[in-house]
């Protein structure tokens, strides 16, 4: 086994680990409560206890390996430094492996509480709940594993290559054939400001961009081009301000693809965005220097995640 082979193996094993801890503590808690509940109701022995029983850890199986996968998965798109096939070829036969074993020590376990339950009938019934287990995880397993081809690697190396900066900015920029002198330097300031408070958040690190060049973007129309911005940066940052509908829609497009993004408005704009977005955290700022401040703050968190050195 290769030493990549063996630090991905590690790294399922170390996460399955903890969830399975996870799972079965909160099966106990699950079963402890059904059963004072039925103990209150002189039900001790029923037949729902037992369907409860076997419930908790057939929950505890299924959960333990779709955790254990949207971890895998979330560690896989930060760091965007190992192949998809690669990955998954290595990562599916270690987590079915791990999860048939816990199918099973989750299946004894409970086979010898329902016993104490409802006897030879009960242990039936908990042998064919488990059955089937095993092949519901590794069914689940195979559709994350569909799904996660469609991420989009994020290496630093790939961003220069292709143009791309760490960190895109999307905002409006005013024509100044159209646009009052004031206006247009008004967006500039924004945008400088942005950066500002990008560098320092990043210790320079971090490379920035905004995608306003008429000759690779039509007025009002959203290209491809932006589109693999948006897929590719470390980070996205959508300031409403003028409230243009290119921005909305980057905003959206840039939460389907899972890249981590920041929306920022100014208090003047607050209450007439064109789409409900009282949901998403928006960092309003009423001058520059709180602009400079709340971008900074998020920035310095978000881009921890993130090699931006470029080094292999």
């Amino acid at each position: 086994m290769s030493q990549v082979e063996q630090q991905i193996h590690e790294m399922v094993q170390a996460i399955f680990n903890n969830r399975q801890t996870e799972e079965l503590k909160a099966a106990t808690r699950e079963i402890a409560e059904v059963q004072a509940d039925h103990a209150r109701r002189g039900l001790a022995r029923s037949g729902t206890q037992v369907i409860a029983v076997t419930k908790a850890y057939e929950g505890a199986v299924i959960r333990a390996v779709e955790k254990t996968l949207e971890e895998l998965a979330l560690q896989f798109r930060q760091a965007g430094r190992r192949d998809a096939t690669l990955f998954w070829n290595l990562v599916e036969p270690k987590i079915n492996e791990l999860a048939l074993s816990f199918s099973r020590s989750a299946s004894a376990t409970a086979i010898q509480r329902v016993q104490t339950i409802g006897g030879a009938a009960a242990v039936r019934h908990g042998e064919q709940a488990f059955a089937m287990i095993g092949q519901i995880a590794s069914a689940r397993v195979h559709e994350l594993r569909l799904k996660s081809q469609f991420i989009v690697l994020k290496t630093p190396e790939d961003r220069k290559a292709n143009g791309i900066p760490d960190v895109a900015v999307m905002m409006w920029f005013p024509d100044p054939k159209l646009e009052k002198p004031e206006v247009v330097q008004a967006a500039q300031d924004r945008y400088e400001i942005i950066k500002e408070a990008i560098s320092e958040a990043s210790n320079g690190l971090a490379t920035i961009n905004k995608f306003d060049d008429p000759g690779v973007v039509p007025q009002d129309r959203i290209s491809a081009s932006i589109e693999t911005w948006l897929e590719k940066a470390a980070l996205v940052i959508c300031d409403l301000a003028g409230q243009r509908h290119n921005v909305y829609y980057e905003f959206g497009y840039t939460r389907a693809v899972g890249t981590d993004v920041m929306l920022t408005c100014p208090f003047s704009d607050s209450h007439s965005t064109k789409l409900h977005l009282g949901h998403w955290q928006r960092l309003e700022y009423a001058d520059a220097s709180e602009l400079k401040q709340k971008v900074f703050e998020k920035a310095k968190v978000i881009l921890s995640k993130y090699d931006l050195s470029g080094s292999l």
